[in-house]
């Protein structure tokens, strides 16, 4: 079995999903802050989760892409977030996608996170753009996707929801301090 490659930033580490990570994301997903916006706050089953952790590792194998738990790296036994590439609405390439426990927000921990994980998806596989979507009125998430130089590129309603679409190109500048 290959070795599952970590992201570091100079707080952060991130490490590949697993599918032991089952429980881990129960807790989380099933967050009321967390599945507000994530879940259109709707309980998350362990069956799905179960199942979204099957496809997450075919994605990381066949793809290098999928979702990523973020901890400290002074303590990287707790749990504050994930982060990651996610497909979704039928797009062939997949969106930017993160979510943290609510004792985190206001830190610069989503960020931070995100920017590394931008840099993964445009330097390490040459991704020419990437989206991200949020909740129109998950305005705290704009603002994150507004730092990482992500810009609006429309709004639509999905299933009853209003969203709003941001895009970024390789070379947009946004923040700088993940390594």
């Amino acid at each position: 079995m290959a070795k599952k490659p970590i992201l570091r930033t100079t707080r952060l580490l991130l490490r590949q999903v697993a599918e032991t990570d089952a429980t881990l994301l129960f807790d989380l997903w099933n967050r009321p802050e967390v599945r507000r916006y994530l879940w259109d706050d709707q309980v998350v089953e362990m069956e799905t989760i179960q199942e979204l952790l099957i496809l997450n590792d075919r994605l990381h194998r066949e793809q290098q892409y999928g979702l990523w738990l973020i901890h400290k790296v002074w303590n990287p036994t707790e749990l504050l977030g994930f982060c990651g590439l996610w497909h979704y609405f039928g797009e062939d390439q997949p969106q930017l996608i993160y979510g943290l426990k609510g004792d985190y927000w206001k830190q610069g921990i989503a960020t931070e996170a995100s920017q590394r994980i931008v840099d993964y998806a445009f330097r390490k596989l040459k991704f020419p753009f990437l989206h991200a979507a949020t909740d129109l009125p998950n305005t705290a998430s704009a603002k994150v996707l507004k730092r990482l130089g992500f810009e609006y590129w429309k709004a639509e309603e999905i299933d009853g929801f209003p969203l709003v679409f941001f895009k970024k190109l390789p070379n947009t500048p946004g923040f700088k301090k993940a390594t």
